[in-house]
C-alpha cells in the first residue's frame, strides 16, 4: 500500500473513528482502544477468511469487508463515524463513504498486523505479511 493512503488510514481510524488511539476514552470507559482490545479476534476472524477464500483474492477481501464495518460500528461512537464519514465525502466526492471507511480500516488493520510486536515471531507474522501482499496487489502496487 502507498505510503499516502496508510496514511490516511490511519488518520481516519486514530483521529476520526478513534478504534485505536490511546488518550481518548471510548464509549465503553475503558482507556484501552478497540482494536488494541480485541486484536486477537479480530484477527482470528481475518486469518479464517484468508484460510477459507486462498487463493481468491476478492472473495477474502468481500468476506472481511462487513466484519471491519461492524468493527467500525461498534468500536466508535455515532458522532464519530459522522465526522469520518463527512471527511470522507469532502476527500473523496461521489464515493460511497462507508465502503471508503472499510476499506480504510481493513488497510490499517493489516499493517498493524504486519507490524505488532506481539505478533511477530509466531505463525500469525506469515499470515499477516501474506493479507499484505493480497492488499497491495488489489490496489495495483508492489509490496
Amino acid at each position: 500500500m502507498s505510503h499516502k493512503e496508510l496514511n490516511l488510514a490511519r488518520k481516519i481510524v486514530t483521529n476520526y473513528l478513534k478504534l485505536d488511539f490511546n488518550s481518548v476514552q471510548n464509549w465503553e470507559g475503558n482507556d484501552e482502544p478497540f482494536i488494541e482490545r480485541h486484536k486477537e479476534q479480530i484477527f482470528e476472524k481475518l486469518k479464517h477468511f484468508y484460510e477459507t477464500e486462498k487463493g481468491h483474492e476478492f472473495a477474502f477481501i468481500a468476506a472481511s469487508l462487513p466484519v471491519i464495518s461492524g468493527i467500525i460500528h461498534v468500536g466508535s461512537k455515532v458522532d464519530d463515524y459522522k465526522e469520518a464519514t463527512k471527511y470522507i465525502e469532502e476527500k473523496i466526492p461521489n464515493a460511497d463513504p462507508a465502503s471508503v471507511l472499510s476499506a480504510l480500516t481493513f488497510i490499517y488493520l493489516v499493517d498493524k498486523g504486519i507490524n505488532d510486536p506481539t505478533i511477530k515471531g509466531r505463525d500469525k507474522e506469515e499470515v499477516w505479511k501474506n493479507m499484505q501482499d493480497l492488499v497491495n496487489r488489489v490496489l495495483g502496487q508492489n509490496s
